[in-house]
């Protein structure tokens, strides 16, 4: 079988014998194989010729795929080199003009780059424009006269005044005319600001293209013609007169007529700005104080003044450094609302007032809110903050409207007005004493109804009827007489569970004028009005305003008689 080409021989046909037959054909000669198998080995030989001539012609092929492969890929390999070769020619060659290759620089660059490089060059320009004019200027300025560069320095001045509005430049150590310094809550804004007064009238208000002021401010609380201070130089004095009303306090009070600053005194103008004056040179006609008043101090000083006008709680105890801090807050905050309704041409007035919760005794702010002298609402001091906000924003819309000649116009039915108040509001309370059913006795009565402030409001119509095991009310028959809850001695009740029934009739309100100023009232109460957990009861609305609303309210309630009770 290993045989490729020639006819078989007798030593190669022995292989294909057993191990016997091959050593005794290593004896003796073999003889020649019959007819018939040498046939079967010549086709054996054939076919395997076939096979290895299929092969080789299998290999021929592929060799020659290869072979064309490479021709291809020789040419490609042959243009890269070629390529290599060129850039590295180009990148010996170096072009003699500058210019040329920063031509072909410009060719290939990105137009993002162009357009960086263009703004560079504008720049650049500018800056060597600005150059130019300086020296022009300065060049001009040397040939002019002393007169020319005195009046342009005035101009400088006049506009740099103009643009600190009255503000001095000078400190207040050094600034010899009378002057306001300013006050802070912060220590380091506070007696940063000096505003200087020349002599004469030196008016201070609000922007005004017509009457401009000598100073200006135009923070809340500042008008047109607010206020102006008089220096009289020849005899060193100054005087202060507020205008239209205007929130100008000296030394906490109000002033409504001419009024002369000394040294030291403290000055509120509208509703932010403080301010202590000084008068240098006439110190010792001023108030004598070994240490200047500061933010705290005139705060405080408000305060103080307001105390006698805000009801008995305030006169009776003294205000705790706290309250008095609230209420400082408050008289700022409260005369913002007076204001802004001002301007908004709004009939509504606010007013601090300082009330004692009855149950807990303790001390607080609420603003009262009087409606054109029709009506006043009590509004929590959390309710009044809310709200001012709102009126803030709205204000700054009249403002910008003003500015822009436009009218500006409030909207009374807008349920965001936040000068129209259409929440509950509490007109009064009732104190309602239970010893009646110590003994389980009926009780009927009219109770006092009290404001925020111990005013009587009207009186309530209530009954207290006990009410037997099935929680029936009496009277009871002699037939029933054991029904009869009553008691002679109330330790009796003592672990039992007593039922009684509550009877709101009506409410008569206290005329308080023509028409009445409240509807949809209702009446809601506790058993306990300590226990928090306890919800109250609550009659149904009476819709008319009346001073006689009528509520024909009846229901029964259970409790257990504890020691406590």
């Amino acid at each position: 079988q290993r045989r490729v080409h020639g006819a078989p021989s007798a030593s190669d046909d022995d292989d294909d014998d057993d191990d016997a037959s091959s050593a005794s054909a290593s004896a003796s000669p073999s003889p020649s194989p019959p007819p018939k198998r040498r046939r079967k080995d010549d086709k054996k030989a054939k076919k395997s010729d076939k096979k290895e001539s299929k092969k080789e012609e299998k290999r021929r092929k592929e060799k020659a795929k290869k072979d064309a492969k490479r021709k291809k890929e020789r040419p490609s390999k042959d243009s890269k080199r070629k390529e290599k070769e060129r850039a590295k020619a180009k990148a010996k060659a170096k072009p003699s003009d500058k210019k040329e290759r920063d031509r072909k620089r410009d060719k290939k660059r990105p137009s993002a780059e162009k357009e960086k490089a263009k703004e560079v060059e504008k720049k650049k320009e500018a800056e060597k424009k600005m150059q130019e004019d300086l020296t022009r200027r300065i060049k001009e300025l040397s040939e002019q006269g002393g007169a020319a560069r005195q009046e342009r320095g005035n101009q400088i001045n006049q506009m740099q005044a103009n643009a600190f509005q009255g503000l001095s430049r000078a400190r207040a150590s050094e600034e010899k005319r009378p002057h306001f310094v300013n006050l802070h809550d912060d220590s380091r804004l506070a007696e940063t600001l000096v505003y200087a007064f020349d002599p004469g009238k030196n008016p201070i208000g609000r922007s005004n293209k017509d009457n401009p002021p000598k100073i200006e401010y135009n923070g809340m609380g500042i008008i047109r013609d607010h206020c102006m201070v008089e220096y009289d130089e020849e005899n060193q004095q100054c005087w202060i007169e507020a205008f239209n009303n205007s929130r100008t306090l000296v030394n906490g009070d109000k002033i409504t007529a001419r009024t002369e600053l000394r040294h030291q005194m403290r000055v509120w103008l509208g509703n932010n700005y403080a301010f202590r004056f000084c008068f240098p040179g006439n110190t010792d006609k001023g108030e004598g104080r070994e240490e200047n008043p500061d933010y705290f101090f005139a705060e405080a000083e408000v305060a103080q003044k307001a105390e006698a006008s805000l009801g008995a709680a305030a006169t009776s105890n003294m205000l705790t450094t706290e309250l008095q801090h609230k209420l400082a807050n408050a008289e700022l905050k409260i005369d913002q609302a007076n204001i802004i309704a001002t301007d908004l041409e709004v009939e509504v007035i606010f007013s601090p007032k300082i009330y004692e919760n009855r149950l807990t005794k303790e001390t607080d702010v609420v603003v009262a809110v009087n409606f054109g002298g029709f009506s006043t609402l009590i509004w929590p001091w959390e309710k009044f903050n809310v709200r001012l906000k709102s009126m803030v924003q709205l204000w700054t819309s009249w403002q910008s409207a003003e500015a822009r000649g436009e009218e500006f116009k409030l909207d009374s039915e807008d349920p965001e007005n936040p000068f129209i108040d259409h929440e509950p509001q509490l007109i009064g309370e009732a104190d309602v004493w239970l010893n009646a059913l110590a003994n389980m006795v009926e009780f009927s009565a009219q109770t006092a109804v009290l404001s925020y402030f111990g005013r009587v409001e009207g009186k309530m119509s209530l009954e207290l009827q006990p009410c037997d095991e099935n929680g029936n009310c009496g009277p009871w028959d002699d037939e029933d007489d054991d029904l009869d809850p009553f008691v002679d001695d109330p330790q009796e009740l003592l672990g039992r569970e007593i039922i009684f029934e509550v009877r709101v009739s009506g409410v008569a309100l206290d005329v308080g004028g023509g028409v009445c100023r409240y509807k949809k009232t209702w009446v809601r109460f506790k058993f306990d009005n300590n226990d928090e957990e306890e919800e109250w009861s609550q009659t149904k609305e009476c819709p008319q305003a009346t001073f006689t609303p009528k509520y024909n309210y009846r229901t029964t309630m259970r409790r257990m008689c504890t020691e406590e009770i």
